[in-house]
């Protein structure tokens, strides 16, 4: 029991130090599972328990064991990346199962059948392995390893391998490979529009100064159908002091006319365009930069650079403070 806890907890310190999101989570788990049938099949097969049992296989059998540790030790000792790792891991795993593929077929030993489709099973998992954990280009070299066995197999041996087994084992690698490639896709659009919806809400909240339950109470409260005692109340409870704050702000905001000082601004200043003139608009409202790029929707690099537009449009020299110029003239 001890054992199994310590494993868990550094499989979770692995999670939290070597990945970033939830895709890179993802491939690391496939990838310790990957090492761990790499392992395990080797040891079976070494001990005779699966496989035709002759020293070159055996001999194939170790190098998997061997290549699987030092790729999965390259990555623990960050020597390598994960996907470097698990692209290399696999791909020599393709290799090294063309060569039992091979000498199977040359040497047609007595369960060379079934040693043969074993070995195409090895070949379909490595790239169900390489699409699960989101890989790019080593399915490609698997699959062009992958249909390289098989037709050498069909030319040494065609007995052994006749022409309707190869088809069916090229089919099935190519359709896996198709199916995945469209799922990767939809799978890696999902990721992007995840971490995009996340990148938006870790705005607002920084912007409400919010936690996400503050947020839910919020929402809840909107959504409030009781009295309005009976809403202060639920805000009063859920919402820390900063944060009411900061809505009570907004509130503010909102509720003031916006129209006059464009107006006015846009009389004092005609060379300013519309997008200027809105950030000096919130400036005089008191927005800082970051306030101003979440309100109308772009990054902080933008407002810094409208920002720089309009000091050089006004002539301001770099320690005039801008906020100050406008609010100066517009008294």
């Amino acid at each position: 029991m001890k054992y199994f806890v310590f494993i868990q907890r550094y499989f979770n310190s692995l999670l939290e130090n070597r990945t970033s999101g939830k895709e890179e989570q993802i491939r690391l788990a496939v990838y310790l599972m990957a090492c761990t049938m790499s392992i395990l099949g080797s040891f079976l097969h070494f001990f005779g328990a699966i496989g035709v049992v002759e020293w070159p296989l055996l001999m194939v059998s170790v190098l998997f064991f061997l290549t699987t540790i030092l790729f999965l030790m390259l990555f623990l000792t960050r020597k390598t990346t994960l996907s470097q790792s698990f692209s290399w891991g696999c791909v020599t795993a393709q290799v090294l199962t063309g060569f039992r593929v091979v000498y199977l077929s040359i040497a047609r030993p007595e369960g060379a059948l079934m040693a043969l489709l074993l070995n195409s099973m090895v070949t379909f998992l490595i790239l169900l392995l390489l699409f699960m954990g989101s890989i790019r280009k080593a399915p490609v070299i698997v699959i062009v390893l992958g249909l390289g066995t098989f037709i050498a197999a069909h030319i040494i041996s065609p007995q052994l391998v006749p022409v309707p087994v190869i088809s069916i084992l090229i089919f099935l690698e190519l359709s896996i490979f198709f199916y995945f490639l469209f799922m990767n896709r939809f799978v890696g659009d999902s990721f992007k529009t995840l971490a995009l919806y996340k990148s938006q809400l870790t705005t607002v909240l920084d912007f409400f100064n919010m936690s996400k339950e503050e947020m839910v109470t919020l929402i809840q409260l909107c959504r409030h159908q009781g009295s309005y005692e009976e809403s202060m109340d639920m805000m009063n409870q859920n919402l820390s002091l900063r944060t009411k704050r900061n809505l009570i702000r907004v509130g503010e905001y909102l509720q003031e006319p916006k129209e006059d000082y464009i107006e006015e601004l846009g009389k004092r200043f005609p060379e300013l365009s519309n997008t200027e003139l809105e950030v000096c608009q919130l400036l005089l409202k008191g927005m800082t930069s970051k306030e101003i790029a979440t309100s109308l929707g772009k990054n902080l690099s933008n407002i810094g650079t409208v920002r720089g537009n309009i000091r050089r449009k006004l002539n301001l020299d770099l320690d005039v403070d801008l906020k100050a110029y406008l609010s100066k003239l517009m008294k």
